[in-house]
């Protein structure tokens, strides 16, 4: 009875340490997409952006994503800093984004994706987990 009590604690603090990673990406993730929804709102593009060719939507993407990446990778996960590899950013068009737009100028929308692949366990060793993945996604308009 001792050792099932000793793995139920073990695996509860465990799981807890999951659950506020996958929170701390969450916050990374929404963070991300709300600062890169900003950029595409303050640059002026509109639900109806049909002259793309001043350029201003590419551009506004470019530093949407600069951005995104910069407030991502400053929200840590798991008590680490995100690498750039471990962030996505989509645009609407772009088959990252859940914006389900066909073109990516007509719908100004963010996607972001935060994902951990080498997150530590403590005491899941116990069943052979080493490491475990979180991950998140935000989309903004």
């Amino acid at each position: 009875m001792l050792f099932v009590l000793g793995a139920m604690a073990a695996l509860s603090i465990d799981v807890v340490t999951f659950y506020t990673a996958r929170s701390e990406a969450q916050l990374a993730a929404d963070g991300a997409a709300l600062a890169g929804a900003r950029v595409l709102a303050n640059s002026g593009m509109t639900s109806d952006i049909n002259a793309s060719s001043d350029g201003v939507p590419s551009r506004a993407q470019a530093f949407a994503q600069a951005v995104a990446m910069q407030v991502a990778k400053n929200n840590p996960v798991g008590g680490r800093t995100l690498q750039d590899s471990e962030i996505t950013i989509g645009f609407a068009g772009s088959q990252n984004s859940a914006c389900g737009t066909s073109s990516p100028f007509s719908n100004p929308c963010i996607t972001v994706r935060v994902q951990r692949n080498d997150l530590p366990t403590f005491f899941a060793h116990i069943w052979g987990s080493t490491q475990i993945t979180v991950a998140a996604v935000a989309t903004a308009e």
